[in-house]
């Protein structure tokens, strides 16, 4: 039987970019997830506990490379979830695109065809409004 180390290791892979990224079940949101006492948790937040500590109570862990199967604690910062959702806004992955947080514009908004849950590429969008 493997250890949770062991495991955590043999379910993820390193990235060029210093991601571990997690290969086993993900969540609808991408993070990975991985049974743990019977439990069904989350591997960045699973990993970060094992080889950092405790996560301090009431806060979430930020993931500096934006990559939601990332597990390395390296990557991972703890944060209150207002901090998650700031980041949000300003890499580019809110889906409003308005930053109430600090009353201005983010850099950058995931918008049409490079929102991540797009369907249709803006061609498709313009053919369908044509052909309409």
């Amino acid at each position: 039987m493997l250890t949770l180390e062991e495991r955590l290791l043999h379910h993820s892979d390193w990235t060029e970019s210093g991601c571990l990224v997690w290969t086993g079940a993900r969540s609808d949101k991408g993070y990975g997830i991985v049974q743990v006492e019977g439990r069904t948790r989350l591997a960045h937040r699973v990993a970060y506990e094992l080889w950092v500590g405790p996560i301090p109570k009431g806060l979430v862990l930020l993931h500096g490379c934006d990559n939601a199967p990332c597990i390395s604690p390296e990557h991972l910062t703890p944060g209150t979830q207002q901090q998650n959702m700031y980041d949000k806004a300003v890499r580019g992955r809110s889906v409003k695109g308005t930053n109430h947080w600090s009353q201005k514009e983010p850099e950058k908004v995931a918008k049409g065809e490079k929102h991540k849950r797009a369907k249709l590429t803006e061609a498709q969008v313009l053919e369908i409004r044509e052909r309409y």
